[in-house]
């Protein structure tokens, strides 16, 4: 590194790209020291290195190797912001929570996504009180309690536990956090909560509880948080149907995902409360068995950008009204029950870059009118009865790279 002209203490803040950096063993110059006491930030793609001496430093460590981490995290005792994403960490809950208790005080940023980490978060984790945001999402070897000294970390803002294997309550106390603005416990089946009554002036962003056990969600809880962009439910967990009074609620929402499999109740409210939601920009709608009819009132929401439907029981054809939401760039429906032919006002979304709709009782020939779309750069219409040819205005799609017309009864142009 002398050679290179690095000086042996680096006194100001800055950032170094280390894909093409060799760091020389201690046994290779055992009489060179430095001193990187200000380093804040390093990126090291690929790397295997012993970075025991650099303190006071945030890592991001892209090696796809698997360190002893008590070895990775010796004499950092600065470290502010950690990130480990997709490094093979392999380690028990007590084994990981108890290095990062010891070896790093003062972080902040902990990112661990997809470490192979397993076993239940140990308590030393607690220790880290200036934590503000913990991502250990994609670890489905976590399991145990999602632990309740979370709530200590009060400048918390971002708790990402997603894919994982909680089980348990989850504890009430961590949705009062103050600072709270990204809280997903997505796919943790086993776990199981109540929403509070959020209070005025709450800071949340971003909350997903699908595919989790939670039950008694009332959406009127939900009315304080005025700056709600994003919200993932699971509708069996739900058990008020929106009224008047909500319905003017939310009108920040711009991302909205429900899931509907053990829901009972009737559907016509919450669509009517979704057709309310004029920010939002993309819609995912899963598993609405028991709703027969695509609501037309779809078409009212002419800010969306996506539309995803999936395993959705609708019958009947696609409303025509989807042609009104003509700022759509992703379109997908698979999975549903939809039959007939796809209505021609498909081809008023011109803006259009991706379309699937696969895996329905869609039949008749592949209407002309997707010439119009021409900014598509997929297009995928696999798994349904279309039949006849291929319209010859398909050639029109000179931004195509990806073409799926399998699974269907279809004849060249």
């Amino acid at each position: 590194m002398a050679s290179r002209g690095y000086p042996s203490s680096l006194t100001s803040t800055f950032l170094i790209q280390a894909s093409t950096v060799r760091f020389l063993s201690p046994s290779a110059n055992s009489q060179t020291s430095y001193h990187w006491t200000f380093l804040q930030c390093i990126i090291l793609n690929q790397l295997k290195l012993q970075i025991s001496m650099l303190s006071g430093m945030a890592i991001t460590y892209w090696c796809y190797e698997s360190p002893a981490f008590k070895t990775l995290l010796a004499n950092l005792n600065n470290l502010r912001e950690l990130y480990l994403d997709g490094v093979d960490i392999s380690s028990s809950g007590e084994e990981w929570s108890s290095a990062l208790g010891k070896a790093v005080p003062r972080l902040q940023v902990l990112s661990m996504v997809y470490c192979q980490l397993h076993g239940a978060i140990h308590s030393s984790l607690s220790s880290l009180r200036s934590l503000t945001v913990v991502n250990l999402k994609l670890n489905d070897g976590i399991s145990g309690a999602v632990p309740e000294f979370f709530t200590d970390f009060l400048n918390l803002s971002v708790l990402q536990l997603s894919y994982n294997n909680f089980s348990g309550w989850f504890p009430q106390t961590i949705f009062q956090l103050k600072n709270i603005r990204v809280l997903d416990v997505s796919h943790n089946e086993q776990l199981s909560g109540h929403l509070p009554e959020f209070p005025g002036g709450a800071s949340l962003e971003t909350l997903n509880i699908q595919y989790t056990n939670f039950s008694g969600v009332r959406l009127s809880s939900f009315s304080n948080l005025l700056s709600l962009t994003e919200l993932g439910l699971e509708g069996g967990s739900i058990s008020m149907e929106p009224n008047d009074l909500f319905l003017n609620k939310l009108n920040s929402l711009q991302n909205l995902q429900l899931s509907f499999a053990q829901f009972s109740g009737e559907f016509g409210p919450f669509f009517s409360w979704i057709s309310s939601l004029k920010n939002l920009t993309s819609l995912q709608l899963s598993e609405c068995y028991s709703s027969k009819i695509m609501p037309p009132l779809i078409g009212n929401l002419t800010n969306l950008t996506s539309l995803e439907m999936t395993f959705c029981g609708f019958f009947g054809q696609i409303s025509p009204s989807i042609g009104n939401l003509n700022k759509l760039t992703s379109l997908r429906i698979s999975d549903c029950a939809f039959s007939g032919t796809i209505p021609s006002s498909i081809g008023n979304l011109k803006k259009l870059r991706r379309l699937e709709i696969s895996y329905s009782e869609l039949s008749g020939p592949i209407t002309t009118d997707f010439g119009h779309l021409s900014n598509l750069t997929a297009l995928v219409l696999t798994g349904c009865r279309f039949s006849g040819r291929i319209p010859s205005t398909i050639v029109n799609l000179t931004q195509l790279i990806y073409l799926d017309l399998s699974q269907n009864d279809l004849r060249g142009c």
